[in-house]
């Protein structure tokens, strides 16, 4: 930390040379001086030559130091399938908005294209005039659209389509460059494994700065990865003895994770499954619809973590599945997680209420709860398998429209379908029509009396005693009179009503 003076330097050129430097710094550069017979020195490098207070020659050297920049980089992964907006948006505020949209008869490309020129500024009232013409509205869908609006629903859908434009744009950026991994935790160490220095990983490059011996070997370590990643392998390095600045990177790789929604067989990928992704506390990581291809989750769970796929909602016609559980790779490999999901299965029997076989020849409906015929077929001699096409846990009703020929047609049967994959078995009985008498012949006309012959005069009648059997017609008239009296009794009042 001090200088050095040397003296009675015989006139002549000499140089300067640094043999070894201290830990942290760089040899100097040799420095060439000449002192004449007069003590004058010439320094080929002036910088380094100077005089002092006395007017001493003096020579400066100065040592660099060791520069070492360490990044710690994300490696940027481009998912293999970009997820449709139907699968990206789980919000139930759009999604009841989307689908009122798709009912007023917009198409998916229309609703997106809308977004788009709103946000451009291009919505004005010739904008929405030339959007509706054509298009028969229901008023009630108008209403409840501008409902809405009114109420922030229709906002919640514009978000959705916001948030789905940035994913599409960072999950297809072919010229996106590796940005610096904030949050892990790295060490330098040294050849015998001693931990020089230790750091979390910032947005900025970590800076090592007159620490590092010149020309020794070093190894960045990484501790732990930030969620979502995985830690990188070693890196060694040596650092330069010339004082130039050493940078040094390592790449953590993202977690990798395919999920995908199989019907029973394993052969067929399911659609509109509402899935998620749970932690060890039940939060949900991630939520999405399932589509026609695996759903992919990428550099968002903890390597090694061991998460929870949880079916929320199961497509119509199928049964929600149990949890399955997985763990991440630690290594990057891709961690393949499937799920089965059951189907609904009702089997239908129209039987004789007698006989208690099949009948054939019945006409039967399924109704649902909004009175939607969702299956019809006529009966035969076995039973009615209606599998995947009914709701798990929702009620329907049997209903026999035609009885076949002699039966009876019977009342509807109410069933709810099994939530659990077993048989949902519904029996509808039909009861024979009641056997019609035959007809009685008609009988022989009678034959024609023969003329009878001249009575003799009658005596004089006696006076009659009154007879109470006379007065049935009398009876049965006035119970007429009164059934047509009340009959337009009736008629009047509901005349008034109206």
């Amino acid at each position: 930390g001090s200088e050095h003076i040397v003296t009675h330097i015989p006139a002549g050129t000499y140089t300067l040379k640094e043999i070894a430097s201290p830990d942290g710094y760089v040899i100097a550069t040799e420095i060439k001086f000449t002192i004449d017979i007069y003590n004058n020195m010439t320094v080929d490098n002036v910088d380094a030559g100077s005089v002092d207070s006395d007017g001493k020659p003096t020579i400066s050297m100065v040592d660099d130091t060791t520069k070492v920049e360490l990044h710690k980089l994300a490696v940027i992964y481009q998912p293999t399938n970009i997820m449709p907006f139907t699968e990206f948006n789980t919000d139930p505020n759009a999604i009841e908005v989307y689908e009122l949209l798709i009912k007023m008869g917009f198409t998916a490309d229309e609703i997106e294209q809308v977004y788009n020129d709103a946000a451009a500024g291009l919505v004005d009232e010739d904008y929405i005039g030339e959007l509706i013409e054509g298009r028969p509205f229901d008023l009630a869908d108008i209403a409840e659209l501008l409902k809405m609006k009114e109420d922030g629903r229709l906002r919640k859908l514009f978000d959705k389509f916001k948030e789905y434009e940035e994913y599409v744009a960072k999950a297809t950026d072919e010229n996106a460059v590796p940005e610096e991994l904030v949050g892990a935790v790295m060490q330098v160490l040294d050849p015998e494994g001693n931990i020089v220095d230790e750091w979390t990983s910032t947005s900025e490059a970590h800076i090592l700065e007159a620490v590092l011996v010149a020309g020794h070997t070093y190894t960045l370590h990484e501790v732990s990865a930030p969620t979502g990643y995985v830690l990188a392998d070693d890196v060694t390095f040596t650092v330069s003895d010339n004082g130039t600045v050493d940078k040094v990177y390592l790449s953590d790789d993202v977690t990798k994770v395919t999920v995908t929604k199989y019907d029973i067989t394993g052969e067929k990928e399911i659609a509109g499954a509402k899935l998620q992704v749970l932690d060890s506390e039940g939060n949900i990581v991630d939520e999405w619809f399932s589509g026609e291809n695996a759903h992919e989750i990428n550099g968002v769970l903890e390597a090694g973590g061991t998460y929870t796929l949880h079916e929320e909602l199961a497509p119509d016609g199928y049964i929600v599945a149990s949890d399955v559980t997985f763990t991440v790779d630690e290594k990057g490999e891709v961690t393949k997680v499937a799920m089965y999901d059951d189907t609904t299965k009702v089997k239908i029997s129209k039987r004789d209420i007698t006989t208690n076989e099949e009948l054939p020849g019945a006409t039967l409906q399924i109704i649902d709860k909004d009175g939607n015929v969702v299956e019809e077929w006529v009966s035969t001699s076995e039973t009615h398998y209606i599998e995947a096409v009914l709701i798990a846990g929702e009620s329907y009703k049997l209903h026999e429209t035609i009885a076949p020929d002699g039966y009876e047609v019977a009342n509807d049967v109410d069933f709810t379908v099994n939530a659990d994959g077993t048989v949902t078995e519904v029996v509808m009985y039909d009861e024979k029509k009641p056997e019609t008498p035959d007809t009685p012949d008609t009988p022989d006309s009678p034959s024609t009396p023969s003329s009878p012959s001249n009575p003799s005069s009658p005596s004089s009648p006696s006076t009659p005693n009154p007879s109470t059997g006379s007065g049935s017609g009398m009876m049965n008239g006035s119970f007429a009179m009164m059934a047509v009296a009340g009959s337009v009794m009736i008629a009047a009042k509901r005349k008034r009503e109206d």
